[in-house]
C-alpha cells in the first residue's frame, strides 16, 4: 500500500471521528464503515521498536551424514629420489664347476730350441758291504735283532779272537769324497754278548773294565797318496756304555774322540793322546801323501766295527756280537739295502 492511500485512508478516520465527538447523535456506524476504520487504523499503524531478541532455541538433532565424496583425480607423479650408496661387497660365491674342455689351439709355429748343456751328475749312493777279516767272523743281515724293521748287522767274533780278527759294517763313499765332507754320522748297537778276560791287558783311558770295543766303533779309511788304496785309519777311542740295550752313538768334529793309526808320524797315533775329529783333519798328512793334511785325503770308507785293530784288546772266552743298526752319515740314513734315505 503506497503512502497516498494510507494518507486518504487516515483522513476518512479523522473525518468519522470528529462527527462522532460532534454529537451527531444520528450517525450510526455502521459494519461496513467499522470496516473502514479498522482498515484504516491497520493501515495507519506505525511500527513500534524491534522487541528483544528471543532467547535461542535448543540445538536441533544431529543431521545425517552426507554421502562419501567422488574420488578426487590422481595426484601427478613424484620427482625421482637421489641414488643410494653402494652397498658393501657380497661374500664371495663359490667356485663354479669346471667347464668343459676348450678345443686345442693351432700348433705353434716356433721352431725347437737347441739342447741345453748336461747338468749336474747325481750324487753317488754309498754301497754298503759286510766285511771281515780272520777265520770264525761273520758280518750279515739278521733278523735276530732290529732297532727299525726287520733286520739288522749283526757283527760276530769267535771265543779267545786274536788282533787279527773283526768285522764290520762298511759304507763305501762316493768318488771324490774327502774326509772334511764328513761333518756328523751316528749309528744304535746292540752288545748282545760278550764275556771278557781282562788278566795281562792295559786297559783303555776311562774304562778300567776293558769294555771300549764289544759296542763296535767307528773308523774312517783314508787314501792320502791317491793310489786308489786306504793307507791311513782314523779309529774311534773312547768307553761305551755296553748294557745290552739299544744305544745311540753320534759322532762330529767336536764329539767323540780318534786316535790315528798305521801313520805313526801323527800328532794323534797310538801312542798319544786321541783327538777330536777336527784336531785330525788338520793334522799333517804323511810324507810322500799328495794332500797337505789329512782332512783333504779322500775318504774311501766310513766302518763301523768290532775287534781287530786293538793290540791291548782284551781278549774274550767266548764269542763276541754286536749288532748295528740305523746308520747314519751327514744327516741321511743309509738303509741297509745300500742305498741313501732322504
Amino acid at each position: 500500500m503506497n503512502r497516498k492511500r494510507i494518507t486518504l485512508w487516515m483522513g476518512l478516520v479523522l473525518t468519522i471521528s470528529a462527527l462522532v465527538l460532534a454529537g451527531c447523535g444520528d450517525f450510526e456506524i455502521t459494519p461496513e464503515i467499522q470496516d473502514i476504520i479498522d482498515e484504516a487504523a491497520s493501515a495507519a499503524a506505525i511500527s513500534g521498536d524491534d522487541g528483544a531478541d528471543g532467547v535461542d532455541g535448543a540445538d536441533g538433532a544431529d543431521g545425517v551424514d552426507g554421502a562419501d565424496g567422488v574420488d578426487g583425480a590422481d595426484g601427478a607423479g613424484g620427482v625421482d629420489g637421489a641414488d643410494g650408496a653402494d652397498g658393501a661387497p657380497g661374500l664371495p660365491g663359490d667356485t663354479g664347476a669346471t667347464g668343459p674342455a676348450g678345443s686345442q689351439g693351432p700348433s705353434g709355429g716356433g721352431s725347437r730350441g737347441a739342447t741345453g748343456p748336461p747338468g749336474p751328475a747325481a750324487p753317488q749312493a754309498p754301497e754298503i758291504t759286510y766285511t771281515i777279516q780272520g777265520s770264525g767272523t761273520s758280518s750279515a743281515l739278521s733278523t735276530d735283532q732290529a732297532k727299525y724293521g726287520g733286520s739288522s748287522a749283526k757283527l760276530t767274533l769267535p771265543a779267545s779272537y786274536t788282533t787279527d780278527e773283526f768285522a764290520h759294517v762298511t759304507v763305501e763313499m762316493p768318488a771324490g769324497t774327502v774326509l772334511n765332507d764328513f761333518t756328523s754320522g751316528s749309528y744304535w748297537y746292540y752288545p748282545a754278548e760278550y764275556q771278557i778276560n781282562k788278566s795281562g791287558f792295559n786297559m783303555k783311558s776311562g774304562d778300567a773294565d776293558g769294555l771300549a770295543y764289544p759296542t763296535g766303533y767307528m773308523t774312517f779309511y783314508l787314501d792320502t797318496d791317491g793310489d786308489g788304496v786306504a793307507d791311513v785309519w782314523v779309529v774311534q777311542y773312547e768307553a761305551f756304555d755296553t748294557t745290552r740295550v739299544w744305544q745311540q752313538d753320534t759322532v762330529t768334529d767336536s764329539l767323540g774322540l780318534f786316535h790315528v793309526e798305521v801313520y805313526t808320524g801323527s800328532s794323534y797315533n797310538q801312542g798319544e793322546p786321541p783327538g777330536t775329529l777336527a784336531e785330525v783333519k788338520v793334522d799333517n798328512a804323511p810324507l810322500g801323501a799328495s794332500v797337505a793334511t789329512l782332512g783333504e785325503a779322500r775318504l774311501m770308507s766310513v766302518r763301523v766295527e768290532t775287534g781287530g785293530w786293538d793290540v791291548v784288546f782284551p781278549y774274550t772266552t767266548n764269542p763276541l756280537v754286536t749288532y748295528i743298526d740305523d746308520m747314519t752319515i751327514n744327516g741321511h740314513t743309509v738303509t741297509v739295502g745300500f742305498w741313501w734315505l732322504d
